[in-house]
Formats: C-alpha cells, sequence, structure tokens
C-alpha cells in the first residue's frame, strides 16, 4: 500500500562511503523497500552510473519472489530530481509485486513439468537400474515398430538370484 512505503531520501546518506552506502540501500531493497538516488548527493559511484545514465533521479523497487530478491524496478526521471510521490511508489511496488507473482507461478509451472517429466519416466523405468521395465519395453517395441508378422531380433537375459541383489538395494532408493 502506498501509505505503507517508505520513502528514502538519498541525501540524507550522502556522506557515508560507498560500501556503507550500498550496504544500506541492499537493506532496504532486502527488505521490500524502495530506494530513491539522486545524482547530485548519491555516493560517488552511484551518481557516476546516474551520470552515465543520464538521470537527475532513479527509483528503485525491489522485484521479491519466493523469500529472496530477483532483480529490481528502475524509474528514472531525467528531467529534473524528482520527489517520488506514495501513489507513484505505491503503483510501481503493485507492478513490481506482479512480476514478483509472474516469477513464482513460472517457478511451479518449471517445477510441475519437471515432475511430471520424471513421472513419465519413472512408470516406465526401473527405479535402481533405469532399465526400461515391461511398460517402457512394450513402448520401445512400438516405436521399433515391429508387428506381428514383422521381422525384429529379440535378445531375452535372465539373472538367477536378482531378486536377491533387487531386494537388497532396491527398496532403500
Amino acid at each position: 500500500q502506498a501509505s505503507d512505503v517508505e520513502q528514502i531520501d538519498r541525501r540524507t546518506f550522502a556522506s557515508l562511503s560507498a560500501a556503507e552506502d550500498l550496504a544500506l540501500w541492499d537493506q532496504d531493497l532486502a527488505k521490500g523497500r524502495p530506494v530513491v538516488l539522486y545524482a547530485d548527493t548519491a555516493a560517488a559511484e552511484d551518481a557516476a552510473i546516474l551520470r552515465m545514465l543520464k538521470s537527475k533521479s532513479t527509483l528503485v523497487i525491489p522485484i521479491r519472489a519466493l523469500g529472496r530478491s530477483w532483480g529490481a524496478l528502475l524509474v528514472d526521471d531525467c528531467s529534473r530530481p524528482r520527489k517520488w510521490s506514495a501513489s507513484e511508489i505505491g503503483v510501481l511496488t503493485t507492478f513490481a509485486e506482479m512480476v514478483g507473482g509472474s516469477i513464482v507461478r513460472w517457478q511451479h509451472l518449471v517445477g510441475r513439468r519437471r515432475a511430471e517429466l520424471e513421472l513419465r519416466r519413472s512408470s516406465s523405468r526401473d527405479l535402481l537400474t533405469g532399465l526400461a521395465n515391461r511398460r517402457g519395453f512394450i513402448k520401445a517395441l512400438g516405436k521399433a515398430k515391429i508387428r506381428e508378422g514383422g521381422q525384429g531380433a529379440f535378445h531375452y537375459l535372465d539373472l538367477d538370484h536378482f531378486k536377491d541383489v533387487n531386494d537388497s538395494l532396491g527398496h532403500p532408493i
């Protein structure tokens, strides 16, 4: 909410060294608070970047998702040192939260796809050996297009006492 957003005026930190300055605004971003930088009062390193961007003031709003920082939304005013209003900060913070929500959704979809692929893979493979099980074997035969009356070769291997190996090594996995 715009009323809860704390605007940090960089003028109060102008006397700090660059390392202290960076640590301060990193802490603010990590806590989800926006940071305002002014080219005329920023620490030397920050001011150099702002001058390169031809920015008089920059609003930095963190993008957070899944409990960590994913980046920041930077909005520059190249015409004047701008006093960002609470409503402007609120709207841009909401947008940054929407980006964070999109990241969460993307992470969920990626995780779901990986789980589905692993489930599909495990349904046709033995978990211990990684070899095709009966379902995987039938699927492989279908891909090979070996049909009734067709030509092909099949090699069958029967290992005596393999159940003992599988029982001793397969259950913990």
